[in-house]
């Protein structure tokens, strides 16, 4: 792992590589060198006797800048040192290394040892020869034991294989490989059993709910390419991948704008292409993604009976969106062919939810395409389960009941109430 993401973590032996890696100063070595508090330094040209030489401001946001690019990397090298528990392997190669272990012996530990370092061995190695008593490995002599040491284990093995499988040379031995060989993990069915999981990946484990629909609602329809047409399969499965790609990101497009939603006056067409527009500049939807959300579902969504629903309840405080949760769950609920008495941990967020005669209805957009003729049934069945997770959600986080669970179809254009028995 990078050293970034070992912060706060620990092992017993670390190895830190690299250490002859020359630092990375090109910022400060750039015609035009920028400094975010200090500002701008260039050289000057001379254009009549075609000259530059270097100005003085230049000159100072240099060392300003290569010295805080050494802060940043004593502060990355401190990380590496304090992860090991037990052992530390520092690995660094280097070219002209007799100048390199001249350089090290006369270093003294002052300021201009640290501001003059190039690598992280220029800091650690000056240390490590008053500290420690040190070795120099050279390539022929690490070439020379490899190859020894290969050759010794082909000659153990050429004994071992010559050795006669049939004649039993150490019971205790043999007996210790079979019990070794033999052993059953005996929490083997756990191994499989997730310590979190989110509720849309709760669709795709669920053994009960058919393979994810990855069609979105689009402002068009999505264009299918006759196979006649297509260059080859490779070509095809491409064109696949980025149309469920950009199918992804306007069902995000979708929930983001219902999440901004205006609820104290259901939006015209005007408000909802404002709101677009809004969205957009601040780059919280990307332009042509946005362009792709019909406005005309929108509407249907504002003059909906959920919507007035919703909107009375936004009136008194009790709406809420975009509401996160995190619900302890035994792994049989989850999944079937999970073992029982394993909790898990069950995150999401629920679109929204209000509060309607002290019982709570909680909400969820879809923006799957659907027919018209079994739409209805087909969304019960892929999100019953979803929509029950946050009923029960809702309920442990709350204290009310949860009289209804709604799913609005942006494809249908209505909302879909799952009732106690679907």
């Amino acid at each position: 792992m990078t050293i970034h993401k070992s912060k706060g973590l620990e092992f017993p032996v670390v190895f830190l590589g690299g250490i002859g890696k020359r630092f990375n100063q090109q910022d400060a070595n750039e015609k035009i060198v920028i400094h975010a508090d200090y500002g701008i330094g260039f050289d000057v040209i001379d254009t009549k006797r075609r000259t530059s030489e270097t100005t003085f401001k230049r000159t100072i946001l240099q060392r300003i800048i290569k010295t805080e690019n050494l802060e940043e990397e004593q502060r990355v090298l401190y990380v590496a040192l304090t992860r090991a528990i037990e052992k530390l392997i520092l690995v660094g190669s280097f070219e002209k290394l007799e100048d390199k272990l001249g350089k090290w012996r006369s270093a003294e530990a002052d300021y201009l040892t640290l501001i003059s370092a190039g690598s992280y061995a220029d800091w650690i190695m000056p240390f490590c020869y008053k500290e420690f008593a040190t070795k120099i490995y050279k390539a022929e002599d690490v070439l020379g034991g490899e190859e020894k040491r290969q050759i010794t284990e082909s000659v153990k093995e050429e004994f071992l294989r010559s050795k006669d499988a049939g004649v039993l040379v150490d019971e205790a031995a043999r007996k210790l490989i079979e019990e070794r060989f033999g052993y059953k993990y005996l929490q083997a069915e756990s191994i499989g059993v997730n310590a979190a999981v989110s509720v849309s990946e709760l669709k795709r484990l669920s053994y009960a709910v058919e393979e994810e629909d990855e069609s979105f609602l689009t402002a068009e329809e999505e264009v299918i390419i006759p196979k006649f047409m297509q260059s080859d399969e490779t070509e095809a499965d491409t064109e696949k991948e980025e149309r469920k790609d950009i199918g992804m990101q306007i069902g995000t497009a979708y929930h983001t704008v219902l999440w901004k939603f205006d609820f104290d006056n259901a939006p015209d067409r005007t408000g909802i292409l404002a709101l677009l527009d809004e969205l957009k500049t601040q780059g919280t939807i990307a332009c042509d993604v946005a362009d792709r959300v019909s406005v005309k579902r929108l509407l249907a969504f504002a003059k909906s009976e959920l919507y007035a629903r919703m909107s009375r309840a936004h009136r008194l405080g009790l709406l809420k969106r975009e509401q996160p949760f995190v619900l302890g769950m035994d792994a049989k609920e989850v999944r079937e062919d999970w073992p029982e008495g394993e909790m898990i941990l069950v995150q999401g967020v629920i679109d929204a939810f209000f509060e309607e005669d002290g019982e709570l209805v909680v909400v969820d957009y879809k923006t799957d395409r659907v027919n018209e003729e079994d739409g209805e049934i087909v969304l019960v069945r892929r999100y019953k389960k979803q929509m029950e997770l946050y009923a029960k959600a809702l309920e442990q986080i709350t204290g009310k009941n949860v009289k209804a669970k709604v799913i609005y179809s942006l494809g249908l254009g209505r909302e879909v109430e799952l009732l106690g028995e679907e």
